[in-house]
């Protein structure tokens, strides 16, 4: 078990060999095109497709992120869906309940804002957050390890600065692949980061470095985009909605227009009331308030009425979303990305939002993977070495890395008293533990079980209750709810 290494620049062993050429190839990715032209795709490794196009998709990914509101939202979504206002904790479930309660503390103190980052601004939930932004939006984040003064300290750094477009042959038969030293069976060696000022190019021990992204592709080495996908269409429904408005306010200004008659017209009729007119143009005032506008004779005014958009505008816009919805990322809810409440009812609400959280689901299991894991088993190994921790043999420090939990946070659902219901069943069918129940509701099983005993035991002791509802209880509140559950029964 190594302690974590200061970082100092490092020079690669062996000399840089000529760089390998880039072999040409047609773009994959229509939003890394400059032109929207729908050409076929011939072929080629995935790593040159990344080399030559990712840096394009992830310059209009973070364009859109700036200036598009369904983009906006969606990372906002993902955001609070995989991360949520409590970030993503620990609970350790060694047997030494002590170990357990010491580590805990110890590692939500180093979390907090101006303990856990280089800058001294950003909590842990603060980085968990940005790497889930750059994820989705640029495809991949990188987090640079630190062990400064005895602590361990974490640094955000910016997809480019690792040069993708790196690419050498190096004596020790590594590859430099992407901006990324790997060895013969693929395995990330080094890191290549280039200085704020572009002027110097770092090696950093891919051990220091914490890198994560979404596998598409066998052999790939840096992510992709998850918006690569939408960007077409979101900019032809920013478009659309640009003329649109355009028209719309063009046709509000458009008061009408001037028609030449085939006959020329007779205005005598309205002559001499409070003064003559000739045929050029001319107001008659009828009374206080009502006049006739006199125009150039041969001439009537018609009205214009653009019907501008029309009724086809929100078909196509409810189209283009639901064809965005299905690409973004896993597949995030249309009637969450589109704010579109019309038409749903109870079970279809439930059937779209259970395949949306369990993609939710399938992206908090890769945060914690690429992410928290290597978080803290380098906290608990800078920790263990400064003794911090007291004196624990490494069979207790294997078994803290062994059995840490990871808890993410839970959804209500629409419905609770059904789905509550529902887990009532479950339980008393044995299918499933109450533990289980305890950690879908986001809380940790040992606490919550220890404060409802403790509850009890208060409430015992003050005189309020003098024992638990019996089994009779019970079952006339669940009749009782199932009888209130037909308040909320679908059509």
């Amino acid at each position: 078990m190594g302690l974590l290494s200061l970082f100092r620049r490092s020079k690669p062993s062996g000399h840089i060999g000529q760089k390998w050429a880039v072999v040409s190839h047609q773009r994959m990715y229509e939003s890394a095109r400059s032109q929207l032209i729908r050409d076929i795709f011939s072929g080629g490794d995935i790593d040159e497709i990344i080399e030559s196009q990712a840096s394009a998709i992830v310059r209009r990914a973070r364009e859109a992120y700036a200036n598009n509101d369904y983009v906006k939202g969606y990372i906002s979504m993902a955001c609070t869906n995989i991360i949520g206002h409590k970030g993503i904790r620990i609970q350790c479930k060694t047997k030494s309940e002590i170990l357990n309660d010491k580590v805990e503390l110890g590692f939500n103190r180093w979390t907090r804002r101006g303990k856990c980052d280089v800058t001294g601004q950003l909590s842990l939930i603060d980085v968990q957050l940005a790497c889930v932004r750059s994820l989705l939006r640029d495809g991949e984040f990188f987090v640079l390890k630190h062990v400064i003064d005895g602590q361990l300290q974490l640094q955000l750094i910016d997809n480019s600065r690792i040069d993708v477009t790196k690419r050498a042959s190096l004596s020790n038969r590594n590859r430099i692949i992407n901006g990324i030293e790997l060895n013969q069976f693929g395995k990330p060696q080094a890191y290549y980061l280039v200085a704020d000022d572009g002027a110097d190019t770092q090696r950093i021990a891919a051990n220091n470095m914490i890198h994560g992204f979404i596998h598409e592709f066998v052999g790939q080495k840096r992510g992709i985009s998850t918006i690569a996908t939408a960007l077409i269409r979101l900019g032809l429904l920013k478009e659309f909605e640009t003329a649109a408005v355009d028209n719309a306010r063009c046709n509000a200004k458009s008061m009408g227009f001037f028609n030449q008659a085939e006959t020329e017209v007779d205005y005598s009729a309205l002559i001499d009331r409070d003064g003559g007119a000739d045929n050029s143009f001319d107001i008659q005032t009828l009374d206080d308030r009502a006049q006739f506008h006199v125009i150039k004779s041969g001439y009537k005014l018609e009205k214009f009425d653009g019907q501008f958009p029309s009724s086809n505008y929100a078909p196509f816009k409810e189209s283009i979303l639901k064809a965005i919805s299905s690409s973004l990322g896993y597949g995030v809810n249309y009637i969450n990305l589109g704010n579109d409440l019309s038409g749903v009812s109870y079970s279809s609400a439930r059937q779209g939002l259970l395949s949306e959280r369990d993609a939710w689901r399938m992206l908090q299991t890769l945060v914690i993977d690429a992410l928290m894991r290597p978080i803290f088993e380098s906290w608990l190994e800078v920790e263990y070495a400064s003794s911090r921790l007291g004196n624990i043999s490494v069979l207790s420090f294997d078994n803290l890395i062994d059995t840490v939990r990871f808890q993410t946070r839970s959804w209500a659902w629409i419905d609770p008293l059904k789905d509550a219901k529902g887990t009532s069943e479950s339980i008393n069918n044995h299918t499933m533990s109450l533990s289980q129940a305890i950690l879908d509701a986001g809380g940790d099983p040992e606490d919550t079980l220890n404060q409802i005993a403790a509850d009890l035991a208060r409430l015992k002791e003050l005189g309020i209750v003098n024992q638990i509802s019996t089994e009779g209880d019970i079952k006339k509140q669940v009749e009782e709810g199932v009888n209130n559950a037909g308040l909320y029964q679908d059509d």
